[in-house]
């Protein structure tokens, strides 16, 4: 068995940290990836289409052919405010409620594009995939025998358990415009990727385990204008073909648990999270996207986008049978009242994420979502310009069949603050 399961979870605690890190969502994305880049991602969410912004890079870069001229450097941050609760009522009455609030200050992300005549040339940091961080103060439902155990502990305490999925990449191609009206792109990227897992009790380690893993990947992309304010983009982002190794796998359960009840749940723990040195495949899944945007006049434009990820082409040992493709589609416009100079923006977007109740983990599931951005972009002089974002990652909420409890609630949002600033030296 391999630590990026995607299967049901059991009562017995053996699965219940591996599902945390695997689809504990940040907030656009999948089970495995991740969509939201930048601050003017995050104010209007459809940007498959657009050649005017940088972060085109990530989005369209077959666009960036049609970039105004000159070098544009943009840095970007993100603030992140994720709650995540699970529970389980019994005769009508709550009888458990996990809960992890956590405030994720800094996600940085980078683009640089440099166009001159036909040509562009750009690069990209972002993060591409995982779940990000999440911590439980005070266990999870699927961990009730170590919650159990520390709350008849003299003093009583709780499991805290503290968990990160990140997949970080980088990102260098080219754009060309074989024609006016039509470009092409190429990128190679590498993916970074690692995932941890720390539970703590009276400041004491419990369990303590580390994967990593990294894979070069190509990107495609293609743009068209067909007509004066038209513009469709289309990327394709291969397969990363990731072969993870188990960096560090240490438990000492006997800090939280009576020997023999230690001994069989380190032994059932280890037929999910393996032993240090072990290898096993577990790769992030291809992405296609397809946009459209239109330019009615210098004061307004609308872009749509659908985005749809290959999660069932991607080798996760078998588990990927249990999952279907995931998909996104966005709607954005953007009010421009002093054009070149002001921006406002709004978008929408519904989230299939391809996971169903018989897949969901408790900790963080992969829920399927309708977010709601807004936000704007002011231009000062000199080529200098700011970006906002704000994005609610709304989830509808479902529910997990666990062994021995039932159904167990699931619940999640996010709100996420976005900035950026943009710098463009012209030709």
């Amino acid at each position: 068995m391999l630590s990026h399961k995607t299967v049901r979870p059991a009562f017995f605690p053996a699965p219940f940290l591996v599902s945390i890190v695997l689809i504990g969502t940040v907030m656009a994305g999948t089970i495995d990836n991740r969509s939201n880049f930048s601050a003017a991602y995050l104010r209007q969410l459809a940007r498959s289409s657009d050649t005017r912004l940088p972060d085109a890079a990530a989005y369209n870069p077959a666009g960036l052919a049609f970039i105004d001229p000159g070098l544009h450097l943009e840095i970007d941050n993100q603030t992140l405010l994720k709650f995540n609760s699970n529970s389980f009522d019994q005769n009508g009455e709550r009888v458990f409620r996990f809960k992890s609030d956590l405030v994720s200050p800094v996600l940085p992300t980078g683009f640089a594009v440099w166009r001159r005549q036909k040509w562009a040339a750009f690069a990209s940091g972002t993060l591409v995939g995982g779940g990000g961080n999440l911590h439980y103060e005070k266990g999870t439902v699927t961990v009730l025998p170590v919650v159990a155990a520390l709350a008849t502990a003299n003093p009583p305490t709780a499991p805290d358990l503290q968990l990160s999925s990140l997949y970080w990449a980088a990102t260098a191609g080219g754009a060309y415009s074989l024609y006016p009206w039509l470009s092409l792109s190429l990128a190679g990227r590498w993916v970074i990727a690692s995932t941890q897992i720390k539970g703590e009790a009276r400041g004491e380690s419990l369990i303590d385990h580390e994967e990593t893993a990294n894979f070069p990947t190509l990107l495609f992309g293609l743009h068209a204008k067909p007509m004066p304010g038209l513009d469709i983009g289309l990327r394709y982002e291969n397969i990363a073909k990731l072969e993870w190794t188990v960096q560090k796998s240490d438990f000492h359960l006997e800090r939280a648990m009576n020997s023999a009840a230690a001994s069989a749940y380190a032994s059932t723990l280890r037929g999910t999270l393996r032993e240090k040195g072990t290898t096993f495949q577990h790769d992030l899944p291809p992405v296609a996207s397809l946009g459209i945007g239109y330019t009615f006049n210098p004061y307004f434009r609308v872009d749509v986008s659908e985005t749809f990820y290959w999660q069932t082409l991607a080798d996760w040992e078998g588990e990927e049978d249990e999952v279907d493709n995931g998909w996104e589609s966005a709607l954005g416009v953007e009010v421009s009242p002093l054009p070149n100079r002001l921006s406002l923006s709004a978008g929408i977007m519904l989230t299939q994420a391809g996971a169903g109740p018989q897949t969901y983990f408790t900790e963080s599931p992969a829920l399927d979502g309708l977010n709601f951005a807004g936000g704007g972009r002011y231009k000062f002089t000199h080529g200098v310009a700011l970006d906002l974002g704000l994005t609610y990652a709304g989830t509808f909420a479902d529910h997990a069949e666990v062994p021995g409890l039932g159904d167990v609630d699931l619940r999640k949002h996010t709100w996420i603050y976005a900035v950026s600033l943009g710098w463009h030296l012209p030709e």
